[in-house]
């Protein structure tokens, strides 16, 4: 059962073209400003459809989420693959794409702690154990699409489009072959007779402490996501070429992918601790970069691999604190609620840091050091005030069987 779970986040996370769409859609002919709208809408897409499906999955069942996810992603490519005969087919490769980014959001880790909580009680250290495991599933999905998808693609698009394809394919099989799960109800709440409205507006008022850890989690998020795009301006500022840029990449990306598969073998009782350490490493990266000069080459290139080794822990550990704080009736909609704040932030602050940086990536990175330390002290302090879990999580079993 486990290994089906991860094959799912290997295949939904899959996607071959995620460097190199820019580059087909140029191939094809199209102006930049297309692709740009093409940008746009997915990740429009992103913002508008998270929550309302996550909350559909809370609801429904998440299962059901699961299959569509792969489906749309299967479908987006092939749109793709037709994106020659029209900029209508773009348009909706980029939607589908949005929707096969969204749909699986947060529904995958709630339906793993839900799954991990019908084979083994409420075991932190298991749940921990299992979504390590996931998640580096995912990290070598990324691996693996960033060093096969360019060699595809110098054979042929239609190959890279066809096979994407398949991969989508497959994850709405191994989804449709997982467990059925019955949503988990709030307990004192008639499932029945409780209307949506109520459940939203009970999530929102009864849990401060999600709130207060998730609303500084989202622009962590953000500051990382765009000091990892910036650094590859930053690297060829200094003179490197792209063909070692990539490779520099590629090299922090396994080493992310390491520290998620270890950080689920760390007992139980010091990951709180562990945590706390590893979020000083994102201001430290970001001021490592900062450098001005040549500084920004030396200093650059290890505090690259002391962000994404140090994150790809954090985001396992972050995750994991997440669900222990969110209603176990909507956890996957409070996961939703975090990545589209963080989604929102990023597609603000691309822009914004650029404009404030006027080219000169030593501030841009300056700028993401002193937001990331303000964000790190803020973490520290609810780290040490919450408890980390609310009445709802222990109780995830009442639900309907």
């Amino acid at each position: 059962m486990w290994r089906r779970v991860y094959a799912f986040g290997l295949f939904s996370s899959l996607f071959l073209d995620q460097f190199l769409w820019l580059f087909y859609l140029l191939h094809l002919g199209y102006a930049a400003w297309q692709v740009g709208v093409s940008y746009a809408l997915m990740q429009a897409g992103r913002m508008v459809f998270d929550v309302p499906s996550s909350f559909a999955a809370d609801r429904l069942g998440a299962r059901g989420l699961l299959i569509a996810g792969g489906l749309a992603k299967a479908l987006s490519s092939l749109c793709y693959l037709e994106a020659g005969k029209g900029f209508g087919f773009v348009a909706a490769g980029s939607v589908l794409t949005s929707l096969a980014l969204t749909l699986p959001s947060g529904v995958d880790v709630a339906y793993l702690r839900r799954l991990t909580e019908r084979t083994g009680g409420s075991d932190e250290h298991a749940f921990s154990g299992r979504l390590a495991g996931y998640y580096a599933m995912q990290q070598a999905a990324a691996l693996a699409a960033g060093l096969g998808g360019g060699l595809i693609a110098d054979v042929s698009f239609t190959l890279l489009y066809a096979l994407d394809a398949l991969g989508g394919l497959l994850a709405s099989l191994v989804a449709l072959t997982l467990p059925r799960l019955p949503p988990v109800s709030r307990v004192g709440a008639s499932r029945p007779t409780e209307t949506p409205w109520a459940t939203l507006r009970a999530f929102v008022t009864a849990s401060r402490g999600y709130w207060r850890f998730g609303l500084l989690v989202a622009p962590l998020w953000a500051f990382s996501q765009v000091g990892t795009e910036y650094t590859q301006a930053l690297f060829r500022g200094v003179g490197l070429t792209p063909g070692l840029t990539s490779v520099l990449l590629g090299v922090a990306s396994a080493l992310a992918w390491l520290t998620t598969w270890a950080v689920g073998r760390v007992p139980q009782n010091r990951q709180r601790g562990l945590l706390r350490l590893l979020y000083w490493g994102y201001p430290l990266s970001a001021l490592m970069r900062a450098a001005p000069g040549r500084g920004a080459l030396w200093l650059g290139i290890p505090g690259l691999g002391i962000g994404r080794a140090g994150s790809g822990a954090a985001v396992v550990l972050t995750s994991a604190e997440l669900i222990r704080r969110a209603p176990a009736e909507l956890r996957a909609t409070a996961l939703s609620a975090v990545d589209t704040v963080f989604v929102g932030l990023t597609i603000a602050l691309f822009p914004l840091l650029g404009l404030l940086g006027t080219g000169r990536m030593d501030l841009v990175f300056l700028i993401l050091g002193c937001g990331l330390l303000c964000v790190v002290l803020a973490l520290q302090r609810s780290l040490t005030k919450d408890p980390g879990a609310v009445p709802e999580a222990a109780e995830s079993e009442a639900g309907p069987r």
